[in-house]
């Protein structure tokens, strides 16, 4: 739990994330369009809160 407490209060990390996100994110409204974008950022989302339940 520290370590991803030590994680999310490192601002390289979130810089990395955003960046990484938006690459993501623009590939695949270029594919898939907006509709599934949203479902997949929602499962994303519920199983990154799930992991961190776990730790």
């Amino acid at each position: 739990m520290r370590r991803i407490i030590k994680l999310l209060t490192d601002p390289l990390f979130w810089v990395w994330l955003v960046s990484m996100g938006e690459m993501v994110w623009s590939v695949w409204i270029h594919l898939y369009g907006p509709g599934m974008s949203l479902l997949w950022l929602g499962l994303n989302l519920a199983m990154i809160f799930e992991i961190m339940a776990k730790h």
